[in-house]
């Protein structure tokens, strides 16, 4: 299992703290189907532009997304590489799923014969 320390543990925390509001996972949740203008962004959310920046810039620390000027629209995409929270994730999900299933088949009634 992966150590989370020093620099790791702060990324995860970001990530983490990012997600932890709603608006911030709807964003995320439009940037799973490509990228988008902060304008389409703000209108899914129904929240003002500069609203919506500041949510991004949250993303952006995290890095969980990334922005770039494109023409006069600023374009938001989802940042291409893994996100230290889903492998955290995936790493406790495993090791829960182990304690779980161990007490399962302590708490089963025994078969009688």
């Amino acid at each position: 299992m992966a150590k989370y320390s020093g620099g790791g543990s702060q990324i995860l925390n970001l990530q983490f703290g990012a997600l932890a509001e709603e608006t911030r996972r709807r964003i995320m949740i439009r940037l799973e189907s490509g990228p988008a203008p902060l304008g389409e962004l703000a209108q899914i959310v129904g929240l003002a532009l500069p609203t919506v920046l500041k949510h991004t810039r949250v993303l952006e620390r995290a890095r969980l997304v990334r922005t770039q000027k494109v023409g006069r629209a600023r374009m938001c995409e989802l940042h291409p590489r893994t996100a230290e929270a889903s492998v955290w994730l995936e790493e406790h999900v495993q090791l829960w799923s182990s304690s779980l299933s161990r007490l399962a088949r302590l708490m089963a009634p025994e078969k009688r014969r």
